[in-house]
């Protein structure tokens, strides 16, 4: 499959979660969508499982339910489909979805390794919060082996009516 993370179907069957969710217009000005829960959730409980793939790897492809972990710009660009031969806007949108959607993990050590260089995607995309001082999830590499990442929940989760529903 080469449909980029955010074109896919952001509420897959295969993409992994453990929760019921919804993708909805976000409550945040300005802010495009976000992932509702759709059922009590507690602080910790991992809401999102999905497989730890290589960019590097031969025949890695963006499936959902994978995570893609990109360790240089080479790998980077050839996963998301960054071509110097396309229209500018066309990479000027793929670039700007990128920065949306794709995540670092400061100082996160697994198994020995550091991937503070390191870039991660979620197939397809998560919708979730990722400001810095607001986050209401965090992400999770397995140990040892690195063959899982997870979502975990930051803080207790009540189930939330999508902001489209008036009361």
């Amino acid at each position: 499959m080469s449909t980029l993370p955010w074109d896919q179907d952001p509420t897959h069957p295969d993409a992994g979660w453990r929760v019921k969710t919804t993708v909805e217009k976000s409550a945040i000005p300005a802010a495009g969508s976000g992932r509702y829960v759709q059922e009590d959730v507690p602080k910790g409980a991992v809401i999102r499982e999905t497989m730890l793939v290589n960019a590097s790897s031969t025949g890695c492809e963006l499936r959902p339910g994978t995570t893609v972990l990109c360790r240089n710009l080479e790998e980077l660009l050839s996963t998301f489909q960054v071509d110097e031969a396309d229209p500018p806007a066309k990479n000027a949108k793929t670039i700007e979805q990128i920065a949306n959607f794709c995540a670092t993990t400061d100082n996160l050590r697994t198994a020995g390794e550091k991937f503070e260089q390191a870039l991660f995607s979620w197939v397809p995309c998560n919708y979730l919060n990722h400001h810095t001082d607001a986050a209401n999830v965090n992400a999770l590499l397995e140990s040892p082996g690195q063959s899982k990442a997870f979502i975990i929940s930051l803080v207790p989760a009540t189930r939330v009516f999508p902001p489209t529903v008036k009361w």
